[in-house]
């Protein structure tokens, strides 16, 4: 065998790409992508949230997270901790149009101002102030719609990890 036959110069083209996949699949766990930590609280705080409805994806989602940190949502007469959120706005915008004036871009946004009080005590007050790009494709719509609806809960994600990061600090 000669190694002309083995054609190295083309092998060499492709190692990166060989490497480079490989590191890609050494990330995935489970067939699922992990990019962030979960915050853990200590000794399974009972937190109560006010100042949003229980039926808001909202309010869910925090309940979620609380949970996955072992946190226990409770009412306030309960809670060692009380989350208030206000001014709560969840909603979108239009930031471009095509030239025949027909919506083209979207900024999906969800904003809102948030306190922690711990054993009746105020914890600094802060706003979370998220948002996204939304490309719109009129042909498209029901994929929109779901995108759409996929940012919104990747916002309400990212706001309820902000939170617990928050929260997990203030204990300290």
């Amino acid at each position: 065998m000669h190694l002309k036959d083995l054609n190295i110069k083309n092998n060499i083209r492709v190692f990166p790409f060989v490497i480079m996949a490989l590191f890609l699949l050494s990330s995935c766990v489970g067939g699922t992508f992990h990019l962030r930590q979960s915050t853990r609280l200590q000794g399974g705080v009972k937190i109560a949230l006010e100042g949003i409805s229980k039926e808001s994806a909202l309010y869910t989602t925090l309940e979620q997270a609380l949970i996955e940190a072992k946190g226990e949502v409770v009412t306030s007469s309960e809670a060692d901790s009380i989350l208030s959120i206000h001014q709560l706005k969840e909603d979108k915008k239009i930031v471009a149009y095509t030239s025949a004036r027909i919506a083209r871009e979207y900024m999906i946004y969800l904003n809102f101002d948030y306190e922690i009080k711990i054993a009746g005590k105020k914890v600094q007050k802060r706003s979370i102030r998220l948002n996204k790009t939304l490309i719109y494709d009129s042909t498209f719509v029901l994929g929109k719609a779901e995108e759409e609806r996929r940012i919104q809960q990747a916002l309400r994600e990212e706001a309820a990890r902000l939170i617990l990061l928050h929260l997990a600090a203030s204990k300290q």
